[in-house]
Order: C-alpha cells, then sequence, then structure tokens
C-alpha cells in the first residue's frame, strides 16, 4: 500500500493507493492512449521435466488435444479447417481455445514449429480486450549438474490490452501459466507415462 501524507489547512489528508487501485488508475489510461500505443504485455514462466527429452515435450505441447489438460483457464479446443487436434501441429494449422465456460474462446495459428520452437498467434485476440496475442514456446534439452538430463520449456506468452480487463486479468494470467508448466505438466505427463 502506498500512503501520501498532507497537511492542509492544518487538517491531515491521507490517500491511500492498493494494488487494485494501482490497475485500475493505469488501465484508464492506457485506454485514453490513442490506438496503436498501448504496451505489449508479456509473461515468461519455465519449467523442466525429466520424464521426457526436448523433442517428445515439444510434440506433446503442440497436439492441441492436451491443453486443455494442462491449462487451468482453457474448457476446450476445435481445430479447424480439417486439422485433426490429436494431430502436432504444422505451420498455418488453426485451433480455435474456449475459455471460461466456453464463453470466450481466441484462434491460434501455428506461425513455427520447428526444433526447440513452437510459435502459435492470434493476431485479433480476444475482441475488445486483448489483441496481437501469441504462446512461444522455447524447448532444449539440459544438463544438470547432478548430470541428469531434463527438458526445459520457457513459455512467452505475449498480448497487446486494449481495455482494462485484459490488464486486471495479468495476476490471474501469470498464475495460470504457473499451474500450466509447474503442476498441470507434470500431471499430464505422468498421467500420460503410467497408461
Amino acid at each position: 500500500m502506498t500512503n501520501f501524507n498532507s497537511n492542509n489547512n492544518n487538517n491531515n489528508t491521507r490517500l491511500s493507493f492498493r494494488p487494485l487501485q494501482w490497475i485500475f488508475l493505469l488501465s484508464l489510461f492506457l485506454t485514453m492512449l490513442p490506438s496503436g500505443t498501448h504496451a505489449l504485455i508479456e509473461l515468461r514462466t519455465s519449467a523442466k521435466t525429466n520424464q521426457m527429452t526436448a523433442a517428445e515435450l515439444q510434440d506433446y505441447l503442440s497436439r492441441p488435444i492436451h491443453w486443455p489438460q494442462i491449462v487451468g483457464s482453457s474448457d476446450s479446443v476445435k481445430c479447424l479447417d480439417g486439422y485433426n487436434e490429436n494431430d502436432p501441429l504444422q505451420v498455418g494449422n488453426r485451433v480455435k481455445e474456449f475459455f471460461g465456460m466456453n464463453l470466450l474462446s481466441v484462434t491460434w495459428t501455428c506461425t513455427k514449429n520447428e526444433p526447440g520452437k513452437l510459435v502459435v498467434k492470434a493476431p485479433e485476440g480476444l475482441p475488445g480486450i486483448a489483441k496481437e496475442c501469441s504462446m512461444k514456446f522455447d524447448i532444449t534439452n539440459v544438463l544438470e549438474k547432478n548430470g541428469e538430463a531434463t527438458a526445459k520449456v520457457v513459455l512467452t506468452m505475449g498480448y497487446d490490452p486494449v481495455s482494462p480487463i485484459a490488464l486486471a486479468a495479468t495476476p490471474v494470467l501469470v498464475l495460470d501459466n504457473w499451474m500450466a508448466l509447474k503442476v498441470l505438466l507434470p500431471r499430464a505427463i505422468n498421467k500420460q507415462s503410467n497408461n
């Protein structure tokens, strides 16, 4: 909490700003900026697993059928243009991902799927809330100090907020991404390896 104290005619005035008030004020300021001047927000989350190689992990992440299993906010996916959600994404494949009890959706297009890098983008984003959405996965094999081989994934989620809702959602997205990579992905991988 930030406090500002001032003496005005011998009266003490105390203004207190809480985090949500700061988010609201920042959101209000950003909505008053001319179109195209919004700042792109990038959120980074990383995780390691010793249960898969980098190639296996990338293959797993590139199959949209797995997204609702590893992303808490994802309700379901629907692949467009005859593409099957069980198959790995190829450049140009489009996937509609549903959120918020299937009330919201974003259509992702795969722009890159090459060894070590998977990128999906949604330029139109969520109309009225965010645009220029992207998810970039950098996936590498890492040799730990103890000699153990692990696969490391770094997720960089980006979006251009066009509404205070998008700014207010940032902490929720940070938590959602953290849960996805640190909790739900390992659980899904364990479940798959036990079958």
